[in-house]
């Protein structure tokens, strides 16, 4: 699963909340939450063990049959290939289960709604107490500059205007 990131600035100014470049009235935010995301560990898991008893049956299904045929070096190498890329699949295994995400959701009256993703739960934590509190205090300004990542497919739809997968990560 493709993750890209950029930097975007968040900013409240003259009861705009302000999103990159995208303008969120105040007086229309309907709702702010923020969200910690990680990997289904279950699933991840059980996918990786049968990923192992798969590429493990397959290798010495061929390895025996390498054997078999005089072909030790083959078998030897099939053996090690097996291994290497088992060893690769945990390590993607590790990887997918370290990855923790803190997602701050802004949605509005007329149901948009605009996701800011970050790995810092901190860091959107102040940013949803900043949002809420400019929602209920006309004087409040502030600006952020926040590390915004996208994973997964971009997919653009506007009411009807449905114009699909923008993009693929």
């Amino acid at each position: 699963m493709a993750i890209q990131s950029e930097f975007i600035k968040i900013t409240v100014s003259e009861r705009i909340l302000w999103i990159g470049r995208e303008a969120y009235p105040l007086n229309n935010i309907a709702r702010v939450r923020a969200v910690d995301l990680g990997a289904n560990r279950g699933s991840v898991i059980s996918n990786f063990i049968r990923s192992v008893f798969l590429w493990g049956a397959i290798g010495a299904v061929i390895a025996s049959l390498a054997s078999a045929a005089g072909h030790e070096s083959v078998a030897t190498l099939v053996g090690f290939g097996v291994l290497a890329f088992l060893f690769y699949r945990f390590v993607q295994l590790l990887d997918l289960l370290a990855r923790r995400f803190s997602i701050l959701e802004v949605q509005t009256n007329g149901g948009v709604r605009a996701r800011i993703v970050s790995k810092n739960s901190t860091e959107t934590g102040n940013l949803l107490s900043s949002v809420t509190g400019a929602i209920s205090n006309p004087a409040a300004e502030f600006q952020y500059t926040i590390e915004n990542f996208h994973v997964g497919d971009r997919v653009m739809q506007i009411g009807d205007g449905n114009i699909g997968k923008v993009g693929q990560l």
